[in-house]
């Protein structure tokens, strides 16, 4: 029976996926945040550059979404950055 002790693990990739994901979503809102910030913008400043709410700057902020490139370009703009891609080792 799955789940008691000694019993064969359970398949745990979906498991390991999200876990990915949530680090990803936490590592870009802590640059998002930290771009803002230097920035010297608030949320809502931030929001109003961007063409969007600042619940939506929030849930970013907050790692609570992947934001995809189109988004984190509107970011970059925003603060007056680029988005510089690097797939590290």
């Amino acid at each position: 029976m799955a789940g008691t002790l000694g019993a064969p693990l359970e398949d745990t990739r979906g498991v390991d996926a999200a876990r990915s994901d949530a680090e990803l979503a936490l590592d870009i809102a802590q640059v998002i945040y930290d771009a803002r910030t230097a920035a010297g913008m608030t949320q809502t400043q931030l929001a109003t550059a961007m063409g969007v709410s600042q619940s939506r700057v929030s849930e970013l902020e907050g790692g609570g979404a992947v934001p995809n490139l189109k988004t984190l370009a509107k970011v970059a703009a925003a603060v007056g950055r680029r988005v510089h891609v690097e797939l590290a080792a």
